[in-house]
């Protein structure tokens, strides 16, 4: 619900000096409000019909109008006095205004350029809906993103609002830069509720699929029939009128028995619905860590999504809040920082969205991007995070800013420790090596072995035994790298072993001044492998800033 707060009662309260003003018009107090206003010209009366729209005052607001004030007057923040009714839900004085000739498709003037009638669907109760509808609202206008208010009504999830749009006439093909109707109610991740009411139109009707007794089963999580309908080899991988395939409904009604079936069955787990998204994102939209781990058994692709709109598992989870999900994600080779197209968001800027601040501070801690430009280049996590006032993530990200600043530049090598579960082996006195970071790359190059590099014999033609001691005795990568509150996280784009270009290291640090402890505990190959070293060994760096 808009909570805009008019600017005209202060320009009033200026005008007339008098405080009184504020108390008669939130009391809706006529008699006080006429003789406080004896004075005020037109664009006075203009505003200040504003005002009494919001604050719900009808019998100021038909003295206003008998007085000549314009309902067409937009204030400063680019609303009229029946934008300002359908805000605060006043109904009585959105019929008053309309009376009086008020325009029910008036735009509004802020980015959106809104309709009275989209931003009342935008709340659940239709009393003020149809008042606009009867009195001849258009159903199918379009803001600036060609959304009609069935796309704004299905965007909050309101059932009653859409059914309401749909009996008027609402064009279920009109299609924004959002998609249609149908395609909101996908991309919103809302629940199977919202969807079914597109079941019960013409759409669903025309595009009905030849196995709706399939369909049907497996929505009324009916085990017995879905069982016997695949038993008669009934296509398990089918797809409703809707284009959501079988999988994905039982996915979202949380059932893992029928998601096994149709599994069993030949459903595939990397099917999508008709913006992109996997069975797989809506068990991670939903919470169910059983289904997600039934469904990467069974080969789901983390990053598998349409061109269009791009919607990952990873901001299904996000949207959940379930950090044991995203970290599962994650550590299955989800892609941190993918954005969709539409919003330009990655997990994170969803996460902040439904403040799901666990979920935030576990991305962060894993290296999501905090200062990447998203919402048309308007935000980033830290301005989202500001204008939502989350304080606890504005001070996680200013944390991570200033271990950032602290870190950057060059570290020379001063010792290395390979630290094995029972042994430790130290070079004390490490041999040139240099760590350095700018705000975008590392580079990183040692000799990891207390034994000087021999120069060859003949510098232009080594022999393969001199090749091999020379390149056992170095060790440099280079590339982007990420940082969290207790991780530096590499991604080699030049590497000294071949085919290791995109593979990842992951370093815990501890900084002291100008003495750097890094520690690798993990390195991870571009196939997703791990060496065999992982978990039996952790080497230590003791790096000095220069």
């Amino acid at each position: 619900m808009k909570n805009v707060k008019c600017w005209c009662l202060l320009v009033w309260l200026f005008v007339t000096g008098n405080l009184e003003a504020q108390t008669a018009l939130q009391n809706d107090n006529i008699e006080d409000f006429k003789l406080l206003s004896t004075t005020q010209g037109s664009l006075q009366r203009d505003s200040l019909l504003t005002e009494a729209s919001r604050l719900g005052a009808i019998r100021i607001a038909t003295h206003l109008l008998d007085q000549g004030a314009s309902p067409g007057y937009f204030s400063q923040e680019g609303y009229t006095s029946i934008h300002y009714a359908v805000f605060e839900q006043h109904p009585k004085l959105i019929d008053l205004l309309l009376g009086a000739g008020a325009d029910p498709d008036i735009e509004s003037r802020d980015r959106l350029k809104g309709t009275p009638l989209m931003y009342a669907v935008s709340s659940p109760d239709v009393s003020i809906s149809q008042l606009l509808i009867d009195h001849g609202a258009d159903v199918n206008a379009v803001d600036t993103n060609g959304d009609h208010a069935l796309n704004w009504a299905t965007y909050s999830g309101n059932v009653a609002q859409m059914k309401l749009l749909l009996r008027s006439g609402a064009d279920l093909n009109l299609k924004s830069k959002h998609g249609t109707a149908v395609d909101v109610a996908l991309r919103l991740w809302h629940a199977d509720s919202v969807v079914n009411v597109f079941r019960e139109t013409g759409i669903y009707e025309k595009h009905k699929s030849k196995v709706e007794a399939l369909i049907r089963a497996v929505v009324d999580n009916d085990k017995s029939a879905v069982v016997e309908l695949l038993e008669k080899q009934v296509n398990a991988g089918s797809k409703d009128g809707l284009g959501n395939p079988l999988l994905q409904i039982a996915v979202q009604n949380g059932n893992e028995e029928i998601t096994r079936l149709l599994l069993d069955a030949g459903a595939n787990p990397n099917t999508q619905n008709r913006v992109g998204q996997t069975p797989l994102a809506f068990a991670a939209r939903f919470g169910y860590d059983n289904l997600v781990n039934l469904l990467l058994e069974r080969g789901a692709d983390v990053n598998l999504t349409d061109t269009h709109y791009q919607l990952t598992p990873l901001i299904g989870a996000a949207i959940s809040g379930n950090t044991d999900i995203g970290s599962k994600l994650l550590g299955h080779g989800a892609e941190i920082d993918h954005i969709e197209t539409v919003n330009q968001c990655s997990a994170l800027h969803w996460a902040l969205f439904y403040g799901n601040n666990d979920f935030i501070k576990m991305l962060l801690n894993k290296g999501a991007a905090y200062d990447m430009p998203v919402l048309d280049r308007r935000y980033t996590a830290y301005t989202l995070a500001e204008y939502y006032k989350n304080q606890e993530i504005v001070e996680v990200i200013d944390s991570l800013r200033r271990i950032k600043h602290e870190i950057l530049g060059s570290w020379r090598f001063k010792e290395i420790h390979y630290i094995y579960k029972d042994t430790t082996y130290s070079v004390r006195k490490a041999f040139p090596g240099m760590f350095m970071v700018t705000p975008q790359r590392y580079a990183i190059m040692y000799n990891p072995s207390d034994k000087l590099r021999q120069p060859f014999v003949n510098i232009s033609q080594p022999t393969d035994e001199e090749m091999i001691s020379a390149f056992q005795r170095i060790v440099f990568n280079t590339g982007k790298y990420e940082l969290t509150d207790s991780l530096i996280i590499t991604t080699a784009d030049i590497a000294r072993v071949p085919g290791f270009e995109g593979g990842r290291q992951f370093y815990r640090y501890i900084i002291d001044k100008n003495k750097l402890e890094l520690r690798m505990v993990d390195e991870i190959y571009p196939n997703g492998s791990r060496p065999a070293w992982y978990g039996k060994l952790e080497i230590l760096f003791i790096l000095l800033k220069e």
